[in-house]
């Protein structure tokens, strides 16, 4: 009551927080599934499982909990039945929600500074310390929790926000800022965690990267469903709504032909006509440039190289 600003700030936020905290756990729950119930070919596909599975999970119970509603069972069979009618349910819950998605996009900035600072694994090191010494504590604390900080849960909320953004940027533009500070922190933040705090992540040769991308494209329809069902509101005639509800055609060849087409894991045989394919194994290893030990190395050895601090001061503009 006396302080209405700061009322007004912590109704704001402690939504998002709190939905942010709940959701922290269930990376946890589906790698312990995962890894009991399924028979993998390796760890990292572990985490692969966990992008596909966890991304939709978000999208349900965090992008369209509004619609959604009470019951998660009774909405999917209504609209199973009156399929038309999830044009009307989004236009008529998601539009007044976009100051909440603002707030959850910028509770993320907090959750990407405290993933900089290793609080877990710190904490853990202070433990194993005082029963080990400090070679063993700094060994038996590492690496991070693969379930929340591995590749799948990281892919998963990236590309929510990504799809968050897309998918008000139409009736909220303030958010595509939002999202764009997000972004810009993340790549400030985890820069200097894959290359000079964490351990190396594991590396399927792409298949994180083309299941984000086939993940915004998903989203994509439901930002077309969106708009088309906010114009058929909206508007004072159908020729707006069918408009653009005509998108999904684009929309469909396009995610199509990306699905199809746009391989990355084999190749066709007609491909390798006339090409030399010998199978003698040569020794060479392909190693991005930017990418090699000898750089590294010679960065982190120079003399007048700047510290951490300074190269993230420097970045924001507080040198």
């Amino acid at each position: 009551r006396n302080y209405p600003e700061a009322a007004l700030l912590y109704k704001g936020f402690v939504g998002s927080f709190v939905l942010s905290l709940l959701l922290s756990y269930i990376p946890t729950i589906l790698d312990l599934i995962f890894a009991s119930c399924f028979v993998l070919r390796a760890a990292a596909w572990l985490q692969h499982m966990i992008q596909q599975v966890f991304f939709y999970f978000l999208v349900v119970f965090v992008l369209l909990i509004t619609a959604v509603g009470h019951s998660l069972l009774q909405t999917g069979y209504y609209i199973l039945h009156h399929p038309l009618e999830i044009f009307q349910i989004l236009a008529e819950k998601l539009p007044d929600t976009t100051h909440f998605y603002i707030n959850y996009v910028a509770v993320q900035w907090g959750g990407h500074a405290m993933g900089a600072t290793r609080y877990y694994n710190l904490m853990m090191f202070g433990i194993y310390l005082l029963f080990n010494n400090e070679a063993d504590a700094k060994k038996k604390s590492e690496p991070e929790d693969q379930a929340y900080y591995g590749m799948g849960s990281r892919c998963s909320r990236f590309t929510l926000i990504t799809v968050i953004g897309l998918v008000f940027c139409t009736l909220d533009p303030l958010i595509t800022i939002v999202g764009f500070i997000n972004f810009w922190l993340s790549e400030l933040l985890y820069k200097y965690l894959y290359f000079f705090a964490e351990d190396k992540k594991p590396d399927l040769g792409g298949v994180f990267w083309h299941t984000m991308l086939k993940h915004t494209q998903q989203g994509l329809f439901l930002y077309v469903t969106l708009m088309t069902g906010v114009l058929v509101d909206k508007a004072q005639s159908l020729i707006p709504p069918a408009i653009a509800a005509s998108s999904f055609i684009v929309l469909y060849r396009w995610y199509n032909l990306f699905l199809t087409e746009f391989r990355f894991e084999s190749l066709e045989f007609f491909e390798l006509a006339g090409k030399d394919i010998s199978s003698e194994d040569t020794g060479a290893v392909y190693l991005q440039p930017e990418l090699q030990v000898t750089q590294l190395e010679r960065f982190s050895s120079a003399p007048d190289r700047p510290s951490i601090w300074r190269s993230m001061t420097s970045r924001l503009g507080m040198s």
